[in-house]
């Protein structure tokens, strides 16, 4: 089962330390992490740098990282930044039932 983290204001410089701790913390405990980014205002691309990082040591473990993006700026950020392939992108929850169950 995966762990949901859910994010929300601005990911950005300021923000950085505390988006890397959640999704540190999160990335113990399971293979497999959805981030809720619905809640999410703006993004820059230190604010992608901790989703990116998980993303790759996930990967290495044979794990994932899967974005709820609802957003199509921020779907844009990341396709812009040619990392769509780093992650599943999903429009909502219920695209991803088995990886969001606390929000589905």
């Amino acid at each position: 089962m995966a762990t949901t983290v859910t994010l929300d204001g601005e990911l950005d410089l300021l923000t950085t330390a505390r988006t890397t701790g959640l999704l540190a913390a999160a990335a113990l405990t399971t293979s497999d992490i959805v981030v809720d980014l619905r809640s999410v205002t703006f993004m820059d691309a230190t604010g992608l740098g901790p989703l990116v990082r998980t993303a790759c040591q996930m990967g290495r473990r044979g794990g994932r990282v899967t974005l709820v993006v609802t957003d199509p700026w921020l779907e844009r950020v990341l396709r812009l930044a040619r990392l769509t392939d780093l992650f599943t992108v999903v429009r909502q929850c219920g695209d991803a039932d088995t990886y969001c169950p606390r929000h589905a």
